[in-house]
């Protein structure tokens, strides 16, 4: 082959139109010259070096055929029209293999711009005809449009590649002036087996982050760079993204910096392919994150501090979407950190404001940069919360930014006592003052703190006047001393309270017999705070007593003497029951005796009743003088 054929083959591949599709265009202009010339089948022939390539046809179905078949291919390069009435008759074609069906021939060479001969547009039939003139020119001219057809899709094709060169030239200046001029560090690693790890090239930034100067780093490859702990992951999960396993990978990696010390990076590999899918090299883009991870750690460990507060610790926007909430804030309302993040915490919690609201709250923290007061609000079970709520705005350097920093204190139990306390007050307070029992409070030292109305008016003294008195001017002088003496028990806990009896000076200049039970309030620490007495006027009741024991009295005197005469009565029955009933009896019987038997007695006795009448009268009246000496005394018996 020659240097002539050469050229014109390598300009033929240029145009790259064998073995490709016709499109649209190229098969209308074989129409057209089939039309042109009356024939029904018409081809568009690429003849190379071995072949003849029916690019497109016409009323048959084409093909390749060797070139040394080819009736085109005898005379094409010849560059001119060439057309036989009938081919079977015509020396240069009747031996070619079509000649036994093709009559009628004509052929217009492809000649390209540049001069080469590309293929033909072949008319033929297979009965004789004859082409006029006109029909020449018209078929040359069908074959300039074909050229043009070529020439046209070529230049496109070259301009495309022009364009796609300028475009990779324009991409590949903006990828290394944004290689260059990243903030972060970028390398581009070799995948190549025997330069497996090495990196190709380095940015700027990728040196300020290791220390290592680009042209040491491109000698380098990721294992001489990262710590040794790392290396082996690095290395397995560089071998998924060759693999095709993985798309790209993050990961967090130390460096060993130039200069000795270990450096936090996040790396994000990926990894180019060719055209065909073959990897080429991994871009790598690495962020010095030591600072963060410092940062991170610290922030972890306040957190772990904040953690540790008993108190609730949120942290919310200002529109209350939680962002952040410790241990205390989860043992206070009952929800985890994870639930409760993303939430209004108005909503979450039901917080009501005490003696304001929420809009008002709200204007007063932006206003001072700080709000302080007492919220009521509902943990996860239901149950009512109050807490001492403080809050402060925070903003943030880089932006406009605000969020709130708020410490709940529950102080629940606290409220509770406290409304407890003030119930308690309330109804101390009505009892005291509506007491139909005088009731007074008074300082250690005596002096009187406060007294309900009954007080003021059993010593006869205006309500307002009583405070600031003293148990010296109240109290009888000889009361006083023992008063501060049960007081004193009182304080050292040898009792609780005591009764005591006495009495009070009224302002008429009387006395007021009252009794008091007095105890002693002690603050919560245990220390005497005060005293409280409850008194009340036993005046009244001293005098129903006196009464009382005078009547008791001559009542007992008047039973005793009941009861003197009854042993009177008992002694006198005794007496004459005894010793004044016998000797009267006696008496009795010897008169009777002398008076009923005289003349029938003897003198003897006679004398013998007589002596007895006389004996027992004499013991008879020994008998009743000794009574009226027992209970008449010497001047009755006198009298008598």
């Amino acid at each position: 082959m020659d240097a002539s054929e050469q050229a014109r083959i390598a300009e033929l591949h240029e145009y790259r139109l064998l073995d490709v599709p016709a499109g649209a265009e190229l098969p209308a202009l074989v129409r057209l010259a089939a039309a042109v010339a009356g024939v029904p089948t018409a081809t568009l022939n690429l003849i190379d070096e071995r072949r003849q390539h029916q690019l497109t046809t016409v009323g048959f179905v084409g093909g390749d055929s060797p070139r040394a078949d080819s009736m085109c291919a005898v005379r094409f390069l010849e560059g001119r029209t060439v057309w036989t009435r009938d081919a079977s008759l015509h020396p240069d074609y009747r031996d070619k293999p079509a000649a036994g069906t093709i009559r009628f021939y004509a052929s217009v060479p492809l000649i390209t711009p540049g001069g080469a001969v590309l293929g033909t547009l072949c008319v033929f039939d297979a009965v004789p005809r004859h082409l006029s003139r006109e029909q020449v020119r018209l078929l040359e001219d069908a074959a300039s449009v074909v050229v043009a057809v070529f020439e046209r899709r070529r230049q496109s094709r070259v301009n495309a590649g022009l364009a796609a060169e300028t475009e990779r030239q324009r991409s590949e200046d903006q990828f290394r002036l944004t290689f260059d001029n990243s903030p972060l560090g970028l390398t581009l690693v070799s995948t190549e087996p025997d330069t497996f790890g090495r990196y190709l090239r380095a940015n700027p930034a990728m040196t300020a982050i290791t220390g290592y100067a680009t042209a040491e780093l491109t000698a380098m490859t990721f294992r001489d760079l990262q710590h040794p702990d790392d290396v082996g992951s690095t290395t397995a999960y560089t071998r998924q993204l060759i693999s095709g396993e993985r798309d790209t990978l993050t990961a967090e990696r130390r460096y060993v910096h130039k200069d000795g010390h270990t450096i936090w990076v996040s790396v994000r590999v990926a990894v180019v392919r060719a055209a065909d899918g073959q990897p080429r090299y991994f871009v790598n883009q690495v962020e010095d994150i030591t600072a963060r991870r410092t940062a991170d750690a610290q922030l972890r460990r306040q957190a772990q501090l904040l953690d540790l507060a008993p108190a609730a610790i949120i942290v919310r926007d200002l529109d209350g979407t939680i962002r952040w909430w410790n241990n205390g804030a989860e043992r206070l309302y009952g929800w985890p950190l994870p639930a409760a993040a993303g939430r209004r915490a108005q909503r979450l919690l039901c917080t009501t404001y005490r003696g304001s609201d929420a809009e008002a709250q709200l204007a007063a923290l932006l206003r001072d940069g700080r709000w302080e007061g007492q919220v009521e609000q509902i943990s996860a079970t239901g149950a009512g919360i109050t807490t001492l709520s403080r809050q402060v705005l925070h903003r943030t350097d880089h932006d406009d930014t605000a969020q709130v920093l708020e410490v709940n204190t529950d102080i629940t139990a606290a409220r509770t006592a406290e409304q407890a306390l003030a119930d308690s007050e309330q109804r101390f307070r009505a009892l005291f003052t509506n007491s139909a029992a005088g009731q007074v409070i008074t300082s250690l030292d005596g002096t009187i703190i406060d007294a309900n109305p009954a007080y003021a008016a059993m010593i006869g003294c205006p309500h307002d006047q009583v405070a600031g008195r003293t148990d010296r001017d109240m109290l009888h002088p000889d009361d006083l001393a023992e008063s501060r003496r049960r007081i004193a028990d009182l304080f050292t806990g040898e009792l609780d309270a005591y009764i005591h009896q006495g009495r009070l000076r009224h302002t008429g200049g009387h006395w007021v017999d009252i009794e008091a039970t007095v105890t002693l309030i002690r603050d919560p620490a245990g220390r005497p705070s005060h005293v409280i007495a409850v008194v009340t006027d036993t005046t009244a009741r001293r005098a129903a007593e006196h009464a009382r024991d005078t009547a008791a009295a001559e009542l007992a005197a008047r039973n005793r003497d009941l009861e003197s005469a009854d042993r009177l009565k008992l002694d006198l029955m005794g007496i004459f029951g005894d010793r004044i009933g016998t000797p009267a009896t006696t008496i009795r019987d010897h008169a009777d005796l002398l008076i009923g038997h005289w003349p029938e007695l003897d003198e003897h006795r006679r004398l013998l009743a007589v002596d007895t009448i006389a004996r027992q009268a004499r013991q008879l009246d020994d008998t009743v003088r000794e009574v009226l000496t027992r209970f008449a005394g010497p001047s009755m018996i006198r009298a008598g």
